[in-house]
């Protein structure tokens, strides 16, 4: 077990893991949002082959629609 920091909130997580598995275990929208992994953004395209690192920070941010 690892574990990561997703919106400031430490969880722990299988070793192994990946972004895009972490995501929908949280029920992240598949858009409207982008995610980056330690001040690095990662493409929708790479979340499923990008491994979560022990210590990594992820933040997770939602687009809102509105004025």
């Amino acid at each position: 077990m690892i574990t990561v920091s997703v919106n400031g909130v430490v969880i722990v997580v299988a070793e192994g893991c990946s972004l895009g598995a972490l995501l929908e275990e949280r029920a992240t929208p598949d858009r409207g949002v982008a995610v980056a992994m330690d001040l690095e953004v990662i493409r929708r395209a790479d979340w499923h082959q990008t491994t979560l690192r022990d210590g990594a920070v992820i933040e997770v941010v939602t687009a809102a629609a509105g004025g």
